[in-house]
């Protein structure tokens, strides 16, 4: 008996060591069910942390003027959306931690997160919203408002809000910019 429980310990010490058997631990997403009267803003303004552009990103499709009652509306799309604050964390090895995002992603992602002043446990957003979203690739050429003639449904306003921190003057080659 003594034999068989040092192999199982082994056996689960080594398990646990590469993920065998263990399953990953995600948050549910958390959803608020829509009652009359409600909009984005209030159902935005009554969660911590969470903006109206949160919201729109989260729940594509949502006519933002005409919120069906009894819809179900996503406020927490899962803890894998972002990343806890330890102890020596910075924007830099938080991006580096995570492949999908860079430097610039955490700054675009947390416009109201202090970077020099990271506080312990609090969540930084590491994660894009990604339901249906299009892309553009720049070529030689290109502008903003060359881009939004080429697709109808898309405005040069739209290109703007889609792509916060865009420099309009200086379109890099190469660059994926957001169209919806």
């Amino acid at each position: 008996m003594k034999k068989l429980k040092f192999l199982m310990t082994s056996i689960l010490a080594v398990g646990m060591l590469l993920g065998i058997g263990v399953g990953q631990s995600h948050a549910e997403v958390s959803t608020v069910t829509v009652e009359e009267g409600d909009t984005l803003w209030n159902i935005a303004a009554s969660h911590k942390n969470i903006t109206i552009y949160d919201l729109y990103e989260w729940n594509p499709g949502v006519n933002p003027y005409n919120i069906r009652i009894g819809a179900e509306i996503i406020v927490d799309p899962g803890s894998d959306w972002y990343h806890t604050v330890s102890a020596g964390d910075t924007f830099y090895n938080i991006a580096s931690i995570y492949e999908d995002i860079d430097l610039r992603d955490l700054y675009v992602l947390n416009p109201n997160v202090n970077p020099f002043d990271l506080q312990i446990g609090s969540k930084v957003r590491v994660k894009y919203a990604d339901f249906g979203n299009e892309y553009y690739t720049i070529k030689e050429g290109d502008t903003l408002y060359s881009i939004a003639m080429m697709h109808a449904d898309v405005s040069l306003l739209d290109l703007y809000n889609l792509n916060p921190g865009i420099n309009p003057l200086n379109l890099q080659i190469g660059l994926e910019i957001r169209l919806k």
